[in-house]
């Protein structure tokens, strides 16, 4: 019954198709079980969700595509992760990382002022803020009375004595430690009502040269460059933490808890977190390696805003300001990779970016000298940026190299299309202005008279959504299954209208198949041997259409609707615009247009070939029957000159082309 409603909807086609009507019914049939065949082969063989479960398989869907392409599939992140030459570069960051983490604890031992047994050491004590006012103190003012050695804020019994003792300056000599000292005490007279000295610095002397070297100041902070202490006496803010009572003040130089934090901790997650990503890419576990880049970062950026929080709670507004600034573009990447890594190198730039930006304030605010400036030039930030500079450059090269690889074809399609576009103008202004209608869903130009009781009782039914166009589902296996079954009854779909519009199918020529010849359905429909002899399109293959999901749609299944398909080809523009007039007028439901016969339309895209794309569904009792009336098929309208361009060398070119750009 809704065979007969779909070919009776045809009219005068379908009554001039005499004794073709009844083979076009068998060959219907015959095309129905043959595909309730492979449905059934497929469940009796394949367990549930095997098809799904490719979608998931990366590195072979992105093998033949280019590495340099990889960033700018739809899910850049996790195809870059399944290559072997990105999962090197996420060892080698683990190897830094980790490095780095094991080169700062040693740095442990540095927090010692003075070693147990050291010998003759002499120290230096020099105050260069007197009175809260910053000058040097005159007769009776603030001085130096007195320095001691501190082992964990605990005074430390030693034979210092004094070599000379002139107001804020005082020189010491330690002739043996007999234990060791991480830490120092001040003792100031004649300090006035505003306060002692605020800004110190502690040198320790070498006997045998006269040269100081900074041991102790008001400021110090660590520097990450070098890996050693560096001590600012000249700068204006307080990094020290000091316990006063008016006129002592005790200063521990011992490493804290935030030293381990900022530097030990941030480069063991890192290094773990690099470690874990290719663990996971090597696994073929993709997603799961992107998820754990997202949340190695999320954890970085917890600990910079712990420590930022505490500087600030602590006074030591410049270093929360430095935090602050380095936390930016961390929690930017782990957010961006997270959750938007389709847009990976824009992120990756905007990364690049702010962590130079934070670096060069953070050189601007604690060391303002020239090499620490050029030092910027090195930092994660600079190689981000240059690396992404590369991947454009390379992907540049790429698009580049794929043109040049088609060219020829895109050459003759040029040379078909001038022809084309001299010979039909306005026909190619009527299909334009029909496609638009069909796609802004307005009521089809089409004389009554010619519809028959069915289809004129029928509203036609054209989606003004068609950039949100779906499948039905987004399993790939129940996907297959309707596509299978839908099939043959897109295929009759398709006859019937090229009946109507002079459409022609490939008939193989001899036995082998090798060359067709696009052959016209009302010679086709009447002839046993052709119709044995016409290569009908098939279903979408799995690679290509797993490949297709993984490439272009974020392993969204229900954005591929061209796994029914089918192609009708036509001499002149004029039997294109019958045929998508036929079509509009029938029971199908059209969700898009893509008409790349419009002069407007760049055909370098796809190197040079055009045709008219239909996404649409077919909507009668037959498909509500077997449930497949809400799956979306497509259907193409080729003109002659173009399909005889293709030829199998061509497409495997094509194909090539396609894999170098990852589409």
């Amino acid at each position: 019954a809704g065979h007969g409603e779909s070919t009776g909807g045809h009219g005068e086609a379908a009554a001039g198709r005499g004794e073709g009507s009844e083979s076009g019914a068998a060959l219907l049939e015959r095309e129905i079980f043959e595909s309730v065949q492979a449905v059934c082969r497929i469940s009796a063989t394949q367990p549930g969700g095997y098809l799904s479960s490719r979608v998931r398989d990366y590195r072979t869907n992105l093998q033949r595509s280019d590495a340099h392409s990889m960033i700018f599939t739809s899910m850049p992140a996790a195809a870059v992760l399944s290559k072997r030459q990105f999962q090197l570069v996420s060892l080698g960051w683990s190897i830094y990382f980790l490095y780095w983490a094991f080169s700062y604890l040693p740095i442990r031992d540095q927090d010692v002022f003075v070693r147990a047994g050291q010998d003759n050491v002499t120290v230096r004590v020099t105050v260069t803020d007197a009175d809260g006012g910053g000058g040097q103190a005159g007769a009776g003012g603030p001085a130096v009375a007195g320095f001691g050695l501190l082992n964990g804020n605990c005074r430390v019994r030693s034979n210092l004595s004094v070599l000379e003792l002139r107001g804020l300056e005082a020189v010491l000599r330690l002739p043996r430690a007999a234990e060791p000292a991480n830490g120092y005490y001040l003792a100031f007279a004649n300090c006035s009502s505003r306060g002692c000295p605020r800004r110190w610095a502690v040198e320790r002397v070498d006997a045998s040269t006269g040269s100081a070297a900074p041991v102790g100041a008001s400021y110090w902070r660590f520097d990450s460059d070098s890996g050693l202490i560096q001590f600012l006496p000249g700068t204006a803010f307080n990094g020290l933490s000091f316990i006063g009572n008016g006129t002592e003040l005790s200063v521990a130089n011992m490493l804290d808890w935030r030293w381990y934090l900022q530097f030990v901790c941030n480069n063991l997650v890192s290094g773990l977190g690099w470690l874990a990503i290719t663990v996971l890419g090597v696994a073929k576990r993709e997603m799961d390696a992107v998820r754990m880049w997202a949340s190695y970062l999320l954890v970085l950026a917890v600990i910079f805003a712990v420590l930022a929080v505490n500087d600030l709670a602590s006074g030591l507004q410049i270093e929360a300001v430095i935090l602050f600034m380095v936390l930016l573009p961390v929690l930017w990447l782990g957010v961006g990779v997270g959750a938007f890594q389709r847009y990976l190198i824009s992120i990756l730039l905007v990364y690049g970016v702010l962590h130079v930006a934070a670096k060069v304030v953070e050189t601007a605010l604690v060391d303002n000298t020239l090499a620490k400036f050029l030092s910027v030039l090195y930092t994660t930030g600079s190689v981000v940026l240059v690396t992404c500079m590369v991947l454009l450059a390379f992907r540049h090269r790429v698009l580049v190299k794929s043109q040049r690889l088609v060219r020829d074809d895109r050459e003759a399609y040029d040379r078909v299309w001038g022809a084309v576009l001299g010979g039909s103008p306005h026909e190619l202004e009527g299909l334009r202005l029909l496609a638009r209608k069909v796609q802004s869903s307005q009521a089809p130009s089409v004389p009554q008279e010619t519809l028959s009781a069915a289809s004129s009782a029928r509203s036609v039914r054209t989606s003004m959504r068609s950039s949100q166009a779906r499948q039905p589902a987004d399993s790939l296996d129940q996907l297959f299954f309707q596509a299978h079954v839908l099939h043959p009854i897109l295929l009759d779909k398709v006859r019937a209208w090229a009946a109507e519009s002079r459409g022609m199918f490939p008939v193989a020529r001899g036995p082998e198949g090798g060359s067709v010849a696009y052959t016209p359905w009302a010679e086709i429909q009447g002839d046993p041997g052709l119709l044995r002899a016409v290569e009908w399109p098939r279903v979408k293959s799995v690679d290509r259409a797993t490949e297709k999901i993984v490439r272009s749609y974020n392993q969204d299944s229900s954005r591929l609707l061209d796994i029914c398909r089918a192609s009708i080809v036509f001499r002149d523009v004029a039997d294109v615009t019958s045929c998508l007039q036929c079509l509009w007028s029938d029971e199908v439901e059209v969700l898009r247009v893509k008409n790349w016969l419009d002069p407007a339309h760049d055909a370098a895209q796809s190197a040079g070939y055009r045709d008219v794309c239909i996404n649409l569904r077919v909507d009668n009792e037959l498909t509500r029957s077997l449930g497949v009336a809400e799956h979306v098929c497509e259907v193409q309208l080729i003109l002659l000159p173009f399909a005889e361009l293709k030829s199998e060398q061509g497409h495997k070119r094509y194909v090539q082309f396609r894999d170098m750009r990852g589409e």
